[in-house]
């Protein structure tokens, strides 16, 4: 798919679509880590749960995001590829002949 034009660049755009799905994912999950740590201190008045909360509700949104562009650009290679096959062309062709026996018709594959 990389060597059509037009395929490629929806590619391309899925490849730095996951990359940025990855990073962000692994903001996440540091997040959700922090929350467990703070969740599992013995000192209840010293916790601070909003800020490991939004890391890891943000990361998680965001990396949502990057997934389904990902997705979408990666649907969109694949039909934009398939689609320079959809010519509406047979696999065969009506062609006249005309040999020592006369004219007819002959199908070519």
């Amino acid at each position: 798919m990389l060597g059509h034009e037009n395929s490629a660049e929806f590619w391309k755009k899925k490849a730095t679509n996951e990359a940025l799905f990855g990073v962000t994912n692994v903001i996440s999950l540091g997040g959700a880590v922090w929350l467990g740590v703070e969740l599992g201190r013995d000192n209840r008045d010293n916790r601070d749960l909003l800020a490991p909360s939004l890391v890891t509700l943000g990361g998680t949104l965001i990396s949502a995001i990057f997934f389904e562009g990902a997705n979408k650009n990666s649907k969109k290679a694949i039909l934009t590829y398939n689609k320079q096959f959809d010519d509406n062309q047979t696999s065969f062709k009506v062609a006249p002949v005309l040999d020592g026996d006369g004219l007819g018709l002959a199908l070519r594959f």
